[in-house]
């Protein structure tokens, strides 16, 4: 699955770490219902939010949007999914 990381920095002291975790977390989303999750990227209320995109339209349809109020409950949620 495609996946991309938007408008965030990830932490300092382990980058590689992090993105290793958002890699597995894509592969864990992937499936045949969405075709890209979109990860960091910041809504009009200033918070952080992963978007999952359809399976037939990447630019227009975000099929669910799960939104986080900083950073670090982003980071949080998917090192929980992925464990």
């Amino acid at each position: 699955m495609e996946y991309s990381i938007q408008n965030m920095r990830l932490p300092r002291d382990q980058p590689v770490f992090w993105e290793s975790q958002i890699k597995e977390f894509a592969k864990l989303q992937d499936n045949k219902k969405y075709s890209a999750v979109e990860i960091g990227r910041q809504d009009i209320r200033g918070g952080f939010s992963i978007c999952w995109y359809g399976i037939n339209d990447y630019e227009h349809c975000i099929v669910a949007q799960q939104f986080f109020m900083n950073r670090w409950e982003l980071l949080g949620f998917i090192k929980g999914q992925v464990k």
